[in-house]
């Protein structure tokens, strides 16, 4: 079984400097995960974070502990642990999604609690993957 991560976190950068924030969380991050076999696809809007991990649950547990003493960002929120049979974004070492209106909307929805949540959080990972394999069409 597969290990899939969804967390939410906030950006501690000015709104101007996000861009350049998340180019550099890319570029360590992309070499990185293909190290440890992890998969994902982050996408940042509105000073915030939200990222989905998937590999070994112990290559995960090492990510999060270096993204938890990630200076760049604070109130790091799991949102969804669990594990799964098959990757959803085995084609990117780290896709990077950028903002939509959908996506947006769902972002918000994460912090919901129960059933209301996970559906959210569900729907976020599929429009992300769904957002993500446009993307490599293009």
């Amino acid at each position: 079984m597969i290990t899939s991560l969804l967390y939410t976190s906030k950006s501690t950068a000015a709104a101007a400097d996000i861009p350049a924030q998340v180019e550099h969380i890319l570029a360590v991050a992309r070499p990185r995960n293909l190290s440890l076999g992890v998969t994902g696809a982050l996408f940042a809007d509105r000073g915030l974070y939200a990222q989905v991990l998937e590999g070994s649950r112990e290559s995960v547990d090492v990510l999060m502990d270096y993204i938890d003493r990630d200076p760049r960002h604070n109130g790091i929120a799991i949102v969804r642990d669990r594990q799964i049979s098959a990757r959803q974004f085995a084609n990117w070492s780290m896709a990077h999604v950028p903002p939509s209106r959908a996506l947006d909307e769902l972002l918000d929805a994460l912090a919901l609690p129960g059933e209301a949540g996970e559906g959210a959080a569900a729907r976020f990972v599929e429009t992300l993957r769904h957002s993500a394999s446009a993307l490599l069409r293009l």
